[in-house]
C-alpha cells in the first residue's frame, strides 16, 4: 500500500502540472490507493498533500462510498 500512496501522490502532482500548463488549474486534486480491499485517499490542494489516515474497507461499503460521493460532489 505504501508504494501505491507514493505513486498516487506523484500522479496528483503530475495532473496539477499538466492542468496548469494547459491553462486549466484546479483548486484541488483527489486520488486513491487501494489493495482492492483497503482504500487510502489523498488530496493535493495547492502544494500541500493531505493523506487521510483512515483506511477504508470494502467491508464497510457505505463509508467507502460516502468518501467517493464527497469527492465527486466536491469537484
Amino acid at each position: 500500500m505504501r508504494y501505491g500512496v507514493a505513486q498516487c501522490a506523484a500522479q496528483l502532482y503530475g495532473a496539477k502540472l499538466f492542468n496548469e500548463a494547459e491553462g486549466l488549474p484546479q483548486p484541488q486534486y483527489y486520488g486513491a490507493a487501494t489493495t482492492g480491499e483497503v482504500w487510502r485517499f489523498l488530496q493535493l490542494k495547492q502544494n500541500e498533500l493531505i493523506l487521510d489516515t483512515h483506511r477504508y474497507s470494502i467491508f464497510n461499503l457505505s463509508e467507502l462510498l460516502g468518501v467517493l460521493q464527497f469527492i465527486v460532489t466536491d469537484n
